[in-house]
């Protein structure tokens, strides 16, 4: 929803290590705040199997439905500034 943010979804980055997606880091801050590291590869492993194992795009983020999103074991917090 953010029109500054927007533009950057379709970019690319480098980052070692990490996917180049912008939405799915996003996620993966989101995921990891205020958890083990353990617990946040948990919890990317079973919001990236929301989407068959693949990354996803943001529109395809979107699409899910935010039940759906908390139901991998998140608060509706964090299960919301994932969606929005």
């Amino acid at each position: 929803k953010d029109k500054k943010l927007k533009k950057l979804f379709g970019t690319e980055i480098a980052i070692p290590g990490r996917t180049k997606s912008i939405a799915v880091s996003l996620v993966w801050s989101i995921l990891s705040q205020q958890l083990s590291i353990q617990v946040a590869k948990v919890m990317h492993e079973r919001f990236l199997n929301l989407f068959g194992g693949k990354l996803p795009t943001p529109e395809e983020i979107l699409r899910k439905p935010l039940p759906t999103i908390k139901a991998i074991g998140i608060s509706q917090r964090k299960a919301e500034y994932i969606h929005n």
